[in-house]
Formats: structure tokens, sequence, C-alpha cells
């Protein structure tokens, strides 16, 4: 019974160490792409958020966006790829729609805004976009989302052949909310780095998707 009671112990401990590894590493992340010099990049990829069950924008997806505006409204990048973020496919093309209205809404040209939501999860968003970036030369991008998000994102998209540009939005709600999605990001980043960065395939097949999903013209 000892015996088990100090396995039960060190597992314990054992698992709050990664946890917290996890959380700092995210800390870490966001603070310093905050304090890094941003460069003047051609593209930014935006991830998305559940909207409201009204199809309106929420507080934290109203957050991303806004990076997106001032990334704009300082000549920082000019396209836009607004990545859904919803495995219901129809729900995430529902998103992207909403976030496009949005940036419009704030002045954002609409020919330099593309919808990416054919796609089940982020790692297939940004490989998806690749794509694009690919027509287009881009050489690097921003990646705007929220400061929990922020280190899976660059993640996926490094280890997808797009060398990224962090750029953290907060997250509404407050401290404590802040300290709750980063731990729950925690457990989704050691996932990640557990499973699903070993399913990224090598060679990025062509999806069945639409033509101007894939290239545009500005």
């Amino acid at each position: 019974m000892k015996l088990l009671k100090n396995f039960l112990i060190l597992l314990g401990a054992l698992f709050f160490s990664l946890v917290a590894g996890a959380s700092l590493l995210i800390l870490e992340t966001w603070r310093e792409c905050e304090g890094a010099d941003s460069p003047e990049l051609s593209a930014a990829i935006i991830f998305g958020n559940e909207v409201s069950e009204q199809g309106e924008i929420t507080p934290d997806l109203s957050l991303r966006l806004d990076k997106a505006v001032e990334l704009y409204e300082s000549g920082k990048a000019f396209l836009f790829i607004l990545s859904g973020g919803n495995p219901n496919l129809s729900l995430a093309e529902h998103e992207a729609q909403a976030m496009k209205a949005y940036l419009v809404e704030k002045g954002l040209p609409e020919g330099h805004i593309v919808l990416q939501a054919k796609a089940g999860n982020a790692i297939d968003n940004i490989q998806f976009a690749k794509l694009l970036l690919d027509s287009l030369d881009c050489e690097m991008v921003f990646v705007v989302t929220s400061k929990p998000q922020l280190c899976r994102a660059l993640l996926i998209t490094e280890q997808s052949g797009i060398p990224s540009v962090g750029v953290a939005a907060d997250v509404s709600g407050g401290f404590l909310r802040l300290c709750a999605a980063t731990i729950a990001e925690s457990f989704r980043l050691l996932y990640f780095l557990a499973v699903e960065q070993w399913q990224i395939p090598e060679e990025l097949l062509i999806p069945q998707t639409d033509f101007q999903l894939r290239y545009t013209s500005l």
C-alpha cells in the first residue's frame, strides 16, 4: 500500500511538473513576442474562435481581429487569412464569414481578406493556408491569436514550413480567466507535443477545396 501511495505521489508530481512547464512555455512565448520588434510582412494568419449563438463576434475573437486591424493600419501587413476555429466545417465557414464582416466594417479592403475554413482543426487550416502563402512567395507571416494559444500556433506554423512572427491578443474577462485559459491550453499543448506534431505530413497534399481559397489577386 505504501509503495502504491508513493507511486501515486510521484505520478502526481510528474503530472503537475508537465502542466507547470507547459504553462511557463506559453507565458514565455507571448512575453517574448510582445517585447520583440514588429517587422513589415506581407501576410497575417488570424486564428478564429467560436462566435456567439446569434452569430456575433465574441469579445475574445474581437481582440484578435483588432490586432489584425492594427497591423493593417500600421502598414505592416496587407493580406489577412482568416482561419475558422471550429471543427464543424459549416460552423467554421460561418465564423470566418463573421470575422471578414467585422474586418471590412473596421476598414480593411475586402480584396485583402481570404477565408480559410475548409479544415477540421488548426493544423489543417495552417497547412491549407501554406498553399496560398507559397503562391505569394511569403517568406514570413504574422500569426495572430490569443496569448495562451500563441505558443502552439507558432509551433504548428513553423513545423508546417511557415516561418512566423507571433502577435498575442489579450483574453477577455481579466486576469483570472487568462490564468484559466492558460492552464487549459497547457493540456492542449502537451497533447500537441506528444501526439499531433508527429501527424503533420512531410509533404503537403493539395486538398479538395475552392480555387479562390488557395490563390488571390490583390
